[in-house]
């Protein structure tokens, strides 16, 4: 029932803001995840002057999307954030119904390639990658998040695809740094910690929980994922910390920053844990579940602090937390840095987008 709420309340805003014309956004909306919703948010400010409005398998199912679909009530698909291409068939779907419409259809601020440790036959790259290349092709403008996702396009011959960073850095263009008085470590993890590759790492951070304590510093849990919770609720548990203190964000991106401004460091499990961290300015280790962490952490340049979770030692973890911590001004100065470059990157695309596409 939360859900369906979100999911209206989204669309009433959509259709509330009278005389704009709308953009189909075709990503996993709706699902009480903040990376997705902080990507979501991210498109509704750059794309301002349009009315975003959530366009994928889920959400077309409901009449009143169905009926401005028929009616020509979109100007343009929006393949927004995410690991989404070459990444299963659903959003697929929703790109070729968009292109069918005759409508400019474009990718912003993507992830590509697979999804490493998921089986489902959904994920099978090498069998729906040409189908995924039919479609690209068709787009009017390609963009992706990182450096790994870009050297893929451009083996798949889309020399074009511009990169300009995660979809959500764009919350992080009018948030300025914030000095952190109070040595406070912020801590996020997710189901994954659940799997092989995750086994000991609840065991290893609450090694560094209390490393950090032994030190005077306080530590700060965050769940950005329902699913999550039970997982940071046992290492609150086994930290002797209140399960009531967690914090949870699930829907606003801005508020999870204005929050994690008050730490010193941050470690992160989940994707935009870290990226909504470096928009606030945030020095973080990444604890890398798949490879779109990486993808991230390269693209900032901060690929020194991104570990496997397999590969996790508590010993680089501590060494890591000093160094962001002893360093903190110059990498919250190469953070800002690779931010504006960043939002630089997507108003440019965006743009080029608008002028040629969407007049």
């Amino acid at each position: 029932m939360a859900l369906k709420f979100v999911t209206l309340s989204r669309m009433a805003r959509s259709l509330g803001q009278v005389g704009k014309p709308r953009i189909g956004y075709i990503g996993w909306t709706g699902h009480d995840n903040l990376g997705d919703e902080a990507m979501y948010q991210a498109a509704i400010v750059l794309m301002s002057r349009y009315s975003i409005y959530p366009w994928h398998r889920e959400s077309r199912k409901n009449p009143l999307t169905r009926g401005l679909e028929m009616l020509g009530g979109f100007k343009a698909g929006c393949l927004g954030g995410g690991t989404l291409i070459y990444s299963g068939l659903g959003n697929l779907k929703s790109m070729q119904v968009a292109l069918e419409h005759g409508w400019p259809v474009f990718t912003l601020g993507c992830g590509a390639g697979t999804v490493e440790g998921v089986t489902d036959p959904r994920h099978d790259i090498p069998r729906h990658r040409a189908c995924w290349n039919e479609i690209l092709k068709q787009c009017c403008g390609i963009s992706v998040r990182g450096p790994l996702s870009l050297a893929l396009m451009q083996e798949q011959g889309f020399e074009n695809t511009k990169l300009v960073g995660d979809l959500a850095l764009y919350l992080g263009k009018a948030v300025l740094p914030i000095k952190a008085e109070q040595p406070v470590l912020g801590i996020n993890v997710g189901v994954m910690v659940k799997e092989d590759q995750g086994k000991d790492v609840l065991e290893k951070l609450l090694s560094i929980i209390t490393h950090y304590r032994q030190k005077g510093w306080k530590i700060r849990l965050y769940c950005i994922w329902p699913k999550d919770l039970p997982c940071c609720e046992e290492l609150a548990q086994k930290a002797g910390m209140d399960v009531g203190s967690i914090e949870s964000h699930y829907i606003d991106g801005m508020q999870f920053i204005r929050s994690v401004q008050s730490c010193r460091v941050f470690i992160g499990m989940k994707l935009h844990a870290v990226v909504l961290a470096c928009c606030g300015r945030v020095p973080a280790v990444m604890m890398e579940y798949r490879p779109k962490c990486r993808d991230f952490m390269l693209s900032m340049g901060l690929e020194r602090f991104n570990r496997k979770l397999a590969d996790l030692e508590i010993d680089w973890l501590i060494e890591a937390i000093d160094e962001l911590d002893t360093n903190r001004d110059r990498y919250t100065e190469q953070i800002d840095s690779s931010i504006s470059g960043y939002v630089k990157a997507l108003e440019c695309f965006y743009d080029d987008i608008a002028v040629q596409f969407l007049r």
